[in-house]
């Protein structure tokens, strides 16, 4: 692991301690926690594009009605 640091206004860095007290873990696990969810958010929407472009390259596009019928159901 290496050891970053970064500025953090008062009221966050207050909030932040408030949720790892809650989560019953330190600072830095807080922080390493949140950091993998953003990562993994980021990942899932990189996937979800990339899935995107594959389905156009095919030429598979959804129709009017099936979006709305997907809306609706």
């Amino acid at each position: 692991m290496k050891t970053v640091s970064l500025r953090v206004p008062e009221d966050k860095l207050k909030f932040l301690d408030i949720i790892a007290k809650t989560e019953q873990v330190d600072r830095s696990a807080m922080i390493n926690s949140l950091i993998d969810d953003k990562i993994d958010l980021y990942q899932w929407q990189l996937e979800e594009i990339d899935e995107g472009i594959r389905q156009a390259d095919n030429g598979e596009f959804s129709t009017n009605e099936k979006l709305l019928k997907r809306l609706l159901d």
